[in-house]
């Protein structure tokens, strides 16, 4: 089972909440509380794939991407709405290869791009196929 839950919800159930609580200057802590839980899942996978070739890929929306790789999220909360940086991170995370994948904008973050890649929308796009996705947001 490696299903957690974001220890952030303390500071609210939604986005708008956490760029709150960081723009009090919560940010390092938001950021550690995220960090800490996803090494703890990735700790715990790993417990359990031995001898296997593991990478990573991470997506959030734009306000998760930024506290998780610790920008302040101040810029997102105010007009206009713009992001810190929004392209592709690649890093180690507990000894694994990890890639953060990249946002499109401060209200498509990381979440949609990877639905549209596991969609195959770009592919299916060309070949005038019709896809849908369905993002259910928290606010």
């Amino acid at each position: 089972q490696f299903c957690r839950m974001n220890p952030q919800r303390s500071y609210g159930p939604d986005v708008i909440s956490r760029i709150e609580a960081d723009t009090r200057g919560e940010g390092e802590r938001l950021n550690r509380l995220i960090l800490r839980e996803v090494e703890a899942g990735i700790k715990k996978m790993l417990g359990q794939l031995q001898d296997q070739t593991v990478v990573i890929a991470i997506a959030g929306n734009t306000t998760m991407q930024h506290l998780f790789l610790g920008f302040s999220t101040r810029s997102l909360g105010e007009y206009p709405f713009q992001p810190v940086d929004l392209s592709r991170k690649e890093f180690d995370l507990c000894g694994v290869p990890t890639v953060f994948l990249p946002g499109i904008s401060a209200f498509v973050g990381a979440d949609i791009v990877a639905g549209i890649y596991a969609l195959r929308m770009c592919q299916a796009s060309k070949e005038k196929k019709a896809t849908l996705l369905i993002d259910l947001g928290t606010n």
